[in-house]
């Protein structure tokens, strides 16, 4: 599964057919070739050919049916009102993706490295007050966050510190 990590994108053409039989006129077809690699990644071989297909926050998402849904947590990136980048996290499988929408590399979360699960949690933790801090629990009890946990702080703080301009949103999450 370290593969979905990597956040690989491809530049793909859409094949447009048009519908027969008792299709609409007008009406049309769509296919998208997919590396062998990434239908292997997902668990999808010529034995196991039926995937779900949804749209969801602007992306289609293929997975093999049957499976458990996972937990995803959105989080956008702002610098004063300027969005950054959007974060997915899959809370499920450990995987992280981004959408960055600013080309200045010292402006994305990531820089222009793809995320792991471990630089995810890091850079969470980096938008939180250092847990070596002294008077933390203070700190924790003042804000009404019960124990060190970055998701709950960055929540009640929007991730904001005093030396920047950034702050992160908590936009959308699926039971998580």
């Amino acid at each position: 599964m370290d593969y979905l990590n990597k956040n690989s994108k491809r530049l793909a053409k859409l094949i447009v057919n048009k519908s027969g039989g008792t299709a609409a006129e007008g009406a049309r077809t769509y296919r998208v070739t997919l590396p062998n690699k990434w239908v292997k990644v997902i668990g999808l071989d010529d034995n196991n050919r039926e995937c779900e297909i949804s749209l969801k926050d602007g992306g289609i998402f293929i997975r093999p049916a049957g499976i458990e849904d996972h937990e995803l947590l959105k989080i956008r990136v702002f610098e004063n009102d300027t969005l950054l980048s959007e974060i997915t996290a899959d809370y499920t499988s450990h995987c992280v993706w981004t959408n960055d929408l600013t080309d200045d590399v010292i402006r994305k979360p990531f820089g222009n490295a793809l995320p792991t699960w471990e630089v995810y949690e890091d850079f969470l933790e980096s938008r939180c007050m250092p847990r070596t801090r002294a008077g933390l629990k203070d700190y924790l009890d003042q804000i009404g966050v019960y124990e060190y946990e970055p998701l709950e702080i960055i929540r009640k703080t929007g991730g904001r510190m005093a030396e920047d301009y950034i702050r992160l949103e908590i936009v959308g999450s699926d039971q998580k």
